[in-house]
């Protein structure tokens, strides 16, 4: 039985192997008279169509187990995933945060109300930014080991061989 790993990464040479024919479809679509390419167009097409329908079946595969194994946090996979995509998301904001606070521009002119300013300040400390980015870097590390542990552990009854 394949782990969930090796069919996540047959998923991705397959996806590779997908746009190389693609390239070759469609760089060979249009040639001259005299400089026909060595396999048949629509044995191209056939063969992109036979990695398109395995590409589904496979993904199909992954998902049934990305929903149903469950980590040791009680979230399933696909949970933890949707989960790790928000902490990614809130992690760039912060790092943005970061960089404003730490740009600490001086700028004089007038408030948004018309008023004489002198300058800009930061209304939350460099130093809580820089837990939240922390912390989140922290939490994101945490959840892609965790998720390697569950890619590796994960045993998937499946007609795919695995080498």
């Amino acid at each position: 039985m394949p782990k969930l790993a090796e069919l996540l990464l047959k998923k991705s040479n397959l996806k590779k192997t997908i746009s190389e024919q693609e390239e070759y479809i469609q760089s060979h679509l249009k040639v001259f008279e005299d400089e026909l390419p060595e396999e048949n167009i629509n044995d191209s097409l056939a063969k992109l169509d036979a990695y398109y329908e395995e590409l589904d079946k496979l993904a199909s595969t992954i998902s049934k187990y990305n929903n149903s194994y469950t980590l040791a946090s009680g979230k399933t996979i696909d949970e933890t995933l949707i989960y790790r995509d928000i902490l990614k998301a809130r992690h760039r904001h912060y790092k943005t945060m970061l960089s404003i606070a730490a740009a600490n521009e001086r700028t004089y002119g007038l408030s948004s109300r018309g008023e004489q300013t002198t300058k800009k300040v930061i209304l939350l400390p460099y130093a809580t930014i820089r837990k939240l980015v922390e912390k989140t870097k922290t939490d994101l590390f945490n959840i892609d080991k965790s998720l390697q542990r569950a890619n590796w552990e994960c045993e998937c009854e499946c007609d795919y061989e695995c080498v």
